[in-house]
């Protein structure tokens, strides 16, 4: 049994004569790994406030997420919102993806106002806001920075940025949120997951609560002898079969794709 650091990750793993259980550490409650930041902030003519933001998304944004960005009072109260094309997320929605955004700052603020940028996801039918990578302030935005207001009473003339100084996130040092694969000889994985032998055929038994991830099973590493399997089966608690389809093959390598919905799955030769 072991906890340690393979590629860069802090992963556990477990041998013994009946089963090896494997943990990669991706991220099952935690942040998405998708970090904010902002490259610039202008303010041009009729007080248009333009700035440049990248979505560092390691992870694709989810389908039906769009972003959000406030411009808050010292209260957390928003004051402004810039608008981003949600178009500019792409059709990946992974990478880092740069996107303009903006708004125009009203006559009602004046020189010497200081408004701070807190940003994130959001699904316009309802839903949570997504968790995210950054200093969240309670209520999933993360805090990017904030402007000074500059000129003389209704004369804004311009606008100071000062970005939020950034801090390590001591959990995040010692999980896997970019869902790296690791190699753990039988297994390649960045989730975690129990395998044991069941007769002629194989038990994976997901971690309960987590997200989908993938299994990549080298049969001839594990301590055991077994026929090829040719099918998986979704099992539920109790055991019972709920639905059967052919194993993907990629070489000699078995991909089996695990859904939190499932309880184990039943590799067999037949």
């Amino acid at each position: 049994a072991s906890i340690s650091r393979r590629d860069g990750v802090v992963v556990e793993s477990v041998r013994s004569p009946e089963m090896v259980y494997v943990n990669g550490r991706h991220l099952v409650k935690g942040p998405w790994s998708i970090a904010p930041s902002v490259a610039k902030v202008k303010l041009g003519a009729d007080r248009r406030l333009d700035m440049e933001i990248t979505w560092q998304a390691d992870v694709p944004i989810p389908d039906g997420y769009v972003p959000f960005l406030h411009w808050v009072d010292a209260k957390g109260e928003i004051v402004l919102q810039s608008s981003q094309d949600p178009a500019a997320l792409g059709k990946t929605r992974r990478g880092t993806i740069g996107a303009s955004a903006g708004t125009r700052v009203p006559e009602s603020l004046e020189a010497g106002r200081t408004l701070e940028l807190r940003v994130g996801f959001f699904r316009p039918d309802g839903g949570d806001r997504l968790p995210l990578v950054g200093p969240d302030d309670g209520t999933r935005r993360i805090r990017l920075g904030s402007i000074r207001l500059e000129g003389a009473g209704r004369d804004v003339t311009g606008v100071t940025w000062t970005p939020l100084e950034p801090t390590p996130d001591p959990l995040l040092a010692r999980l896997n949120p970019a869902d790296k694969p690791i190699d753990f000889g039988p297994i390649v994985t960045a989730g975690g997951c129990r395998v044991t032998r069941g007769g002629d055929a194989l038990i994976i038994t997901p971690l309960p609560e987590g997200r989908e991830f993938t299994v990549r099973l080298r049969l001839a590493e594990l301590p055991w002898k077994v026929a090829a399997p040719r099918y998986v089966e979704a099992l539920d608690q109790a055991g019972k079969p709920q639905s059967r389809q052919e194993i993907r093959l990629e070489g000699d390598t078995l991909v089996i794709p695990c859904s939190p919905e499932v309880f184990a799955y039943r590799l067999a030769p037949g």
